[in-house]
């Protein structure tokens, strides 16, 4: 009796726990793959963000740089811009 508990019949135990291993086992190797392909993710994205970051600053530097000189100049030019690409009555869009 105990050579056919072992001999991994899927109704005995041994079988039974076999086939739960395997299974578990299976498991453990998607989940690793996955978690790999979601680590090299965030890798790239964590990369992007610090791209990101650094355009970042270098354009509020630009844009603080721009308002200094802004409020440096004395004589400013006048300009009006129309967003009605002059479709429209100046009148309509004085304020």
């Amino acid at each position: 009796m105990s050579g056919e508990r072992l001999s991994g019949a899927p109704n005995q135990p041994f079988g039974v726990a076999r086939k739960r291993l395997a299974v578990f086992q299976g498991r453990l190797a998607r989940r690793q793959s996955a978690l790999n392909k979601a680590q090299q993710v965030l890798e790239w994205t964590n990369g992007l963000v610090g791209q990101q970051q650094q355009e970042e600053t270098i354009l509020r530097e630009r844009l603080d740089r721009f308002v200094q000189e802004n409020a440096a100049n004395p004589n400013p030019i006048q300009a009006v811009f129309r967003l009605d690409a002059g479709f429209g009555t100046y009148d309509t869009w004085r304020c």
